[in-house]
C-alpha cells in the first residue's frame, strides 16, 4: 500500500483519472483506545483508493474525521481537493472532489483541527494492483 497526501491532486488524478468507482466500504477498526473509521473505494483496474481519518492522540487536535456517500459509475474526467478553514479557529473542512459525466461529486469529507503540532488532514492509501 502506498501513502499518498491528501491534497496531492496530481497523483489522485494520476490514479483517478479515466476510471470507475465500482465499490465503496466503510469500515471501522480498534486501534489501541481508538475507532479508526476509513472508506475503501474500489477501481475498475483493481485498485483500492482508502480514505482514513486521522486521530491526533490526547486531545481533539489532528483528529480529522472521514466520510463518503459518493457513488459514480461514469469514468472519472478529474479531481479536486479544497480546503474550507473555518475563521477564528484551527480548523477546517477538506474535500475532495471527482468529476464524472459532467457533475461534480463530493468524494471525501473530512472535518478537524489542529495547532500546529500533531498533524493536519487524513490519510491516503492506494493498493497497487497484483
Amino acid at each position: 500500500m502506498n501513502k499518498i497526501d491528501y491534497n496531492d491532486e496530481a497523483e489522485l488524478r494520476n490514479i483517478l483519472v479515466g476510471r470507475k468507482i465500482v465499490k465503496t466500504e466503510k469500515t471501522t477498526t480498534s486501534e489501541n483506545i481508538y475507532e479508526i473509521t476509513a472508506i475503501n473505494f474500489t477501481l475498475d483496474n483493481g485498485r483500492v483508493l482508502r480514505a482514513v481519518e486521522a486521530v491526533g492522540g490526547c486531545c481533539s487536535n489532528g483528529d480529522w474525521s472521514v466520510d463518503s456517500d459518493a457513488t459514480t459509475t461514469q469514468i472519472i474526467t478529474d479531481v479536486s481537493v479544497v480546503d474550507e478553514y473555518k475563521e477564528d479557529s484551527d480548523s477546517a473542512i477538506l474535500r475532495m472532489f471527482i468529476y464524472a459525466d459532467g457533475i461534480k461529486t463530493e468524494l471525501v469529507r473530512s472535518e478537524g483541527q489542529d495547532n500546529g503540532y500533531y498533524g493536519w488532514g487524513y490519510e491516503v492509501f492506494v493498493t497497487e494492483i497484483d
